[in-house]
């Protein structure tokens, strides 16, 4: 799993929210697919590192504006 069960309940907890066993699984599977488009978009920008400074090609705007 990319995140950790014990931070995402912690955030639930921390507003009163109860979470179940299938949905911190659920919010892992959308986070471990949103990586690989991210991996996918840098793959087709060709960035060979990600910094901070090229984010916004992982997160696909491609019109990056400071």
């Amino acid at each position: 799993m990319i995140i950790k069960a014990s931070q995402v309940r912690k955030l639930f907890n921390e507003r009163k929210v109860q979470i179940s066993d299938d949905a911190v699984k659920m919010i892992g599977d959308i986070v471990a697919r949103d990586v690989r488009k991210m991996v996918a978009r840098c793959v087709e920008g060709n960035v060979p590192r990600l910094t901070s400074s090229l984010i916004y090609i992982a997160l696909g705007n491609l019109t990056h504006k400071e």
